[in-house]
């Protein structure tokens, strides 16, 4: 399979010296059947998610119509099998288009749960920059991240979008906290191999009335942890993850957008990169 489009920006032509890759992905011809636990359930973007969790083995299963596919992961090893020549419920025959966005979800969750390790973690969120400086927009699908994103693009110069579903948030040891683009921005094709300064996370709520509202402790901590985009399922991940957004919650403040889908929200929010 050659490399998925949206990878394309983040592609290496050699590794430096001394890097090790985080995930290591193959495709392996035998079947991987689940067993174990289910730890874990979800749907995302007409996809249903399924964990399943054996010792420190754990197997991430994807559904989507009648194909099934697997992926298997033992904890605290880089290498990550999948069944994308064969699986339980499709045919061997399953074209490489069908097989792309598979790959792409299994890439998600690998790159996810290797990444929290090293003080990264996955945001739904989207991401907007202007010299240097950066706001993510979080909320449940439907509240209009991308919306309010889009408008910033028409009503704020220098503005660029940075990703629009699935950015990485790292806090480098130097207690930095910047962000990145990543091969994952939801429906908006926007796979920017480019990182800024984070300034604040900024949760998004529809309303009638334009009203940004600062949060603190556990409301600020709760608006960033419901936004992770990390499987909550494997304790060693979730008490990670926590640790990682309860600092974050601290170090960048997070604020409460009650908005309409209009240049003044847009105004509002661009108020938290002024001097």
């Amino acid at each position: 399979m050659d490399l998925l489009p949206s990878f394309s920006p983040f592609s290496i032509i050699q590794e430096k010296e001394g890097e090790v890759p985080l995930v290591t992905l193959s495709c392996t011809r035998g079947k991987i059947t689940p067993e174990g636990s289910v730890l874990e359930e979800f749907s995302r973007n007409s996809y249903r998610y399924k964990i399943f969790s054996h010792h420190e083995t754990i197997i991430c299963q994807i559904r989507r119509n009648q194909i099934t596919h697997h992926m298997k992961l033992v904890m605290g090893h880089s290498d990550v099998q999948c069944d994308l020549d064969t699986t339980q419920d499709s045919p061997t025959n399953i074209t490489q288009k069908e097989k792309a966005p598979f790959l792409s979800n299994f890439l998600s969750i690998a790159l996810a749960l290797a990444s929290v390790k090293h003080n990264t973690i996955k945001v739904h969120a989207s991401v907007i920059e202007k010299e240097g400086k950066a706001l993510l927009f979080l909320g449940k699908s439907g509240t209009g991240k991308s919306t309010h994103a889009s408008l910033w693009l028409k009503h704020i110069t220098g503005s660029t979008l940075i990703n629009d579903d699935e950015p990485l948030v790292r806090l480098h040891e130097d207690g930095t906290v910047r962000v990145y683009g990543s091969p994952w921005s939801g429906k908006t094709p926007c796979y920017q191999n480019i990182s800024a300064q984070v300034e604040a996370f900024v949760l998004l709520s529809q309303n009638k009335q334009n009203r940004l509202i600062k949060l603190s402790g556990v409301k600020a901590f709760g608006a960033l942890f419901s936004s992770v985009a990390i499987l909550r399922s494997k304790r060693e991940h979730h008490d990670a993850l926590f640790e990682q957004v309860a600092t974050l919650s601290v170090m960048k403040p997070v604020y409460l957008l009650e908005c309409r889908p209009d240049r003044e929200a847009v105004l509002l929010s661009h108020s938290l990169l002024q001097p």
